[in-house]
């Protein structure tokens, strides 16, 4: 889809009304889970690896320790001590800061996802390689800076909040909630329209205001689904994951669609509708 036609399209699915129906999104949805979680199984493996690097590396500075033996032995002195330092401004900073730097990492890889589930729709060969595909030009700065802002939202947020008894946690969810929906839209936007960092921003947010409570249910029962996996000793969340981006790309598809879906849709209809040849 090219750049200058996405609003447009938008103006016009907004006219007409996006509708989100639970069976075709969910039959859908299945149906393209059961394509590609095994390749986003392996993917999300390989992606441990270099996230656990980072943490292996950032831990002593993020905790101020030098070694595993020490953290152990500075909990047997003090059982209070994790509760303790969450609540260190220091600490916060810095665990932020490594939260970006893993969002980072893995963005360009999570919008691979997407495009991987966008084939299976379409019934093409699914290749390991399309999950590795936005590690270029012109993809991977815009989803860097749209993950970097993203994350810097929320991890803005849980600080604040955390200083908040009782309700702060409260709060902070429900923050991540709405923006977890008001920017459902703009990682897709970019990989599938091409859309500027500044144009998907702004129609996330037209299309999140028509369609947020359809959005945040589709997203929570994914979510449910896909953290299913924990139950299976932890392990299954490698192959429940892939509901993630499962629901991520039929947000987009149901809010703003592809014309070439369409345009199938069409030929075959008027197809049918044709006299029959003796």
């Amino acid at each position: 889809m090219e750049n200058n036609n996405i609003d447009q399209r938008i103006d016009e699915r907004i006219q007409k009304g996006i509708k989100f129906e639970f069976d075709s999104f969910f039959n859908t949805g299945w149906k393209i889970f059961k394509k590609v979680f095994l390749i986003i199984a392996g993917a999300v493996f390989i992606m441990a690896v270099p996230v656990l690097i980072v943490y292996a590396i950032m831990m002593p500075f993020l905790m101020g320790i030098g070694s595993f033996s020490q953290y152990m032995e500075i909990i047997k002195d003090n059982p209070y001590y994790m509760q303790q330092l969450q609540r260190s401004p220091i600490y916060l900073l810095k665990q932020s800061l490594l939260t970006v730097i893993v969002a980072l990492i893995t963005a360009p890889i999570n919008a691979g996802m997407v495009k991987l589930c966008r084939d299976a729709d379409k019934g093409e060969e699914l290749r390991f390689g399309t999950i590795f595909s936005y590690y270029k030009a012109p993809y991977f700065g815009k989803l860097l800076v749209t993950v970097f802002i993203t994350t810097l939202i929320t991890s803005g947020c849980g600080f604040v909040f955390s200083y908040i008894p009782i309700v702060g946690g409260l709060l902070n969810l429900g923050v991540i909630l709405v923006v977890y929906v008001m920017l459902s839209y703009v990682q897709p936007l970019i990989i599938f329209a091409n859309a500027d960092i500044g144009k998907a921003f702004s129609l996330s947010f037209r299309l999140a205001g028509k369609t947020f409570l359809p959005v945040l249910g589709f997203s929570l029962l994914f979510g449910l689904l896909c953290g299913l996996g924990i139950l299976a000793c932890c392990i299954g969340i490698f192959f429940t994951v892939a509901f993630i981006p499962t629901c991520h790309y039929l947000i987009y598809k149901h809010g703003v669609g592809f014309p070439e879906d369409e345009v199938a849709e069409e030929d075959n209809s008027h197809w049918q509708q044709q006299p029959p040849t003796v």
